[in-house]
Formats: C-alpha cells, sequence, structure tokens
C-alpha cells in the first residue's frame, strides 16, 4: 500500500538517505522559498520515490465565480416617480460586500454599501433598493452601477438610463389644417402621462375668444382622444367661415401639465 505525501523539497535528500519510513508513517514541509515537492511516494518497504518536484507551486484559494442574475436594462423614467430595481447576484463564494451608485458624468451622487455575508443576493430587498432615491433625480442622463466583493475580488455591473421631463403628453395625429364650412372632422391621438390623468380640456378658439369647449376628468393614465368626450363634443361642422384655433390641454395628479395647439381654417 502506498500512500502520498507533500514535502519539502529540501528535506527530500535528507529524508531519502537517512529515513526508512514504516507504514503509516509520513513527514510534510516546505523549502524557504515556498518551492513545494509536488508528489513522493513512501512505501511499506522504506523506499522513497519521487514523482514529480515543481518549483514555485502554491496552494490557493479557489477564485470566485459571480453572476449579475436578471438586471434589467433601464431606459427611460419619468421625473420624480419611485423606481424599483430587480434582478439578482449569486456567487460561488460569501459577497462580503454590495454597493449601489449612481453615476452624473462618471461622479457618484447617491450611493450605498452593506455587508450580506451571503452567496446570493435578492437586489430588490436589499438595503441598496431603499436607499437609492430614483425620484429625487432631476432629467438628464445617469448610470446606475453595482459593485460585488467577494473573495478579495470586485465585480461590478452598470446600467445607463434617462430620466424624461416629459412625464405627460398629448400627442395629436390628426387634427385639422383646412375644412369645408359644415364638415365634420375627428380629432385623433392619445393623451398619456406616467400618472393618473385628473383633466383634459378641448376648446377651439377665435380671436381670443372661446367658441367651443369640452372638459373630461379621466381615471387612467391614457385617454384615446378619437373615442373620447372632447372629440365628441367639439362641432366643426357648426363653425362658420374663418380662422380659428384647436387647443387640448392635459393635467396629471402630480400636477404635470403639456398643451397642443393648431391653427385651422374653415372656408
Amino acid at each position: 500500500m502506498k500512500r502520498i505525501f507533500n514535502v519539502a523539497a529540501s528535506l527530500f535528500l535528507s529524508l531519502a538517505m537517512l529515513l526508512a519510513p514504516t507504514a503509516g508513517s509520513y513527514a510534510s514541509a516546505r523549502t524557504a522559498d515556498a518551492s513545494y515537492l509536488n508528489s513522493v511516494e513512501f512505501s511499506t518497504e522504506g523506499k522513497v520515490e519521487l514523482s514529480e518536484i515543481k518549483s514555485g507551486v502554491y496552494a490557493t484559494a479557489a477564485t470566485p465565480v459571480l453572476t449579475f442574475n436578471y438586471v434589467p436594462d433601464m431606459g427611460t423614467l419619468p421625473y420624480g416617480r419611485v423606481y424599483n430595481l430587480s434582478g439578482g447576484i449569486t456567487c460561488t463564494q460569501i459577497i462580503t460586500t454590495f454597493k449601489g451608485e449612481i453615476l452624473k458624468n462618471g461622479s457618484a451622487i447617491q450611493e450605498h454599501s452593506y455587508y450580506p455575508g451571503t452567496s446570493s443576493i435578492n437586489i430588490k430587498t436589499s438595503p441598496v433598493n431603499y436607499k437609492l432615491s430614483f425620484g429625487k433625480l432631476a432629467p438628464g442622463s445617469y448610470v446606475l452601477r453595482y459593485t460585488a466583493v467577494s473573495g478579495g475580488k470586485t465585480f461590478t455591473c452598470s446600467r445607463s438610463f434617462k430620466i424624461s421631463s416629459d412625464t405627460i403628453k398629448v400627442n395629436v395625429t390628426k387634427a385639422p389644417s383646412s375644412i369645408n364650412k359644415g364638415s365634420a372632422f375627428n380629432i385623433e391621438g392619445t393623451v398619456s402621462s406616467y400618472y393618473k390623468l385628473t383633466s383634459i380640456n378641448g376648446r377651439i378658439w377665435s380671436n381670443g375668444t372661446i367658441i367651443q369647449m369640452k372638459s373630461i376628468f379621466p381615471t387612467t393614465s391614457s385617454v384615446d382622444l378619437k373615442s373620447s368626450d372632447i372629440n365628441m363634443e367639439l362641432h366643426f361642422g357648426t363653425l362658420p367661415k374663418g380662422k380659428y384655433t384647436l387647443e387640448i390641454t392635459a393635467f396629471d395628479e402630480k400636477g404635470y401639465t403639456d398643451t397642443f395647439e393648431k391653427d385651422f381654417t374653415v372656408k
């Protein structure tokens, strides 16, 4: 029966010449320069057989493998709105530090670090999600950066995003330019917001005077104009010949507003 032992290269000759190992005996050491004897075989007959000597071979810890899982692209976020982070991290070793940062022009304007002491992290339920406040960011371009440390190694993951000031939009795709007297016309388009809409006002003006007006009070964040009461109640076919302005103004629950205006002629 043979047993394999790691012994120091500097001790090999003395062990081979002076020692006659018996079954079950062994020794291990290393040289001053940390060169290791890779494999030596001691037999019960007292013979020493050198399999291989390698200089500079060290026993090292395994390198951690860390993965950022399902971290989504963020795209464009509405100004003033709360945003929850998502995704996760898994690692083959313990994660000692996890940090989240929001960068503006390469510099951190918000950051939070903590010390998980686990091999996996749910980003949504982590302190990083609670501490980074997207609702406080001004319109502009930013980078979200995660940093995780495990086994002395640093791992990062970044996502670019924007904060938009266009939280509410009146998007009219069909409005009159010139219509014949007595002709009906259907307004088409949408009004949308990142928040709940509170009112939409449709008006037809002429020389600073409101000729027709209709207001609606939605409870949703999007309205189709063609099927709305604004389109139903603004009667273009009753307008006499002249020049007019169509105006549609929307408001949402956060007080954001947007207005569409277009001049048209009845001939």
